[in-house]
């Protein structure tokens, strides 16, 4: 694996980013400055490692760190927004680009939801040479195509299904080398279990991505995933380029 050294940004639970996917999500103020000191210094746009909270905050009046999961993405800052002058105890709005896996080498335990600034730690790239094998990829298909045909049955909106559609069709044409990043869209635009989300997301090897990705779906009695429901987090998967990066200091 890649060694190399990003700033760890701890992602609050149950959020996941997933690489080909975007988040947009509220940072405090403090976190807001740290990140856009980042974009000042640098001549690109900079890249942190967005890492799962894998424990969801408890009600005590001391909150103790919070765990992070092993792996994280490596996600490319697009944007971040400042909260109005008349209101400036709202928080920053901070959007990413998840670009790929990286795993945390040594542990690492953030300050308590996202109030702290930046760190930064090492982390390691998987291998991206690896091309998962013909049968992992039929099988992946399979249980997609089936996934995919039935959240489009069930679907009440024609804009949704013309989307489980048209990801049918690119499914078909995927090559052998790409089916991992297609699992990773999937993940990202279906409302699962976070724990099959996790486990899916902290898989580095293609192979077995594509063969447990879809587990919790690959019986056809289990009811379909249901529509998530609104956030002040958004979450979006990226089937094509993404848009012109934007900044927003004012």
């Amino acid at each position: 694996m890649t060694t190399s050294k990003l700033h760890i940004l701890p992602l609050p639970h149950p959020l996941i980013l997933l690489p080909s996917a975007r988040l947009t999500l509220p940072v405090s103020k403090d976190l807001g400055e740290s990140i856009l000191a980042l974009i000042e210094e640098s001549e690109v746009l900079p890249v942190v490692a967005g890492v799962p909270i894998t424990a969801p905050p408890t009600v005590t009046p001391v909150q103790p760190n919070p765990g992070l999961a092993e792996w994280g993405t490596a996600a490319r800052v697009l944007r971040l927004v400042k909260p109005p002058a008349r209101n400036p105890r709202q928080p920053y709005l901070l959007s990413l680009h998840g670009l790929t896996r990286v795993r945390i080498t040594s542990p690492f335990t953030p300050n308590s939801g996202l109030d702290g600034s930046l760190t930064l730690h090492d982390i390691e790239y998987p291998p991206t040479e690896t091309v998962p094998s013909r049968e992992a990829v039929d099988k992946f298909k399979h249980s997609a195509l089936r996934l995919l045909d039935r959240l489009a049955r069930d679907s009440v909106q024609q804009s949704r299904k013309d989307a489980y559609n048209k990801i049918a069709a690119m499914l078909d044409d995927i090559t052998h080398a790409r089916a991992p990043w297609m699992a990773d869209v999937l993940v990202g635009s279906i409302n699962g279990e976070y724990n099959d989300k996790l486990g899916a997301y902290t898989l580095p090897s293609p192979q077995l991505t594509l063969v447990l990705t879809y587990n919790p779906y690959s019986q056809q009695s289990s009811p379909p995933p249901t529509p998530k429901p609104a956030s002040n987090c958004v979450q979006s998967s990226s089937l094509s380029k993404p848009p012109s990066p934007k900044f927003q200091k004012k």
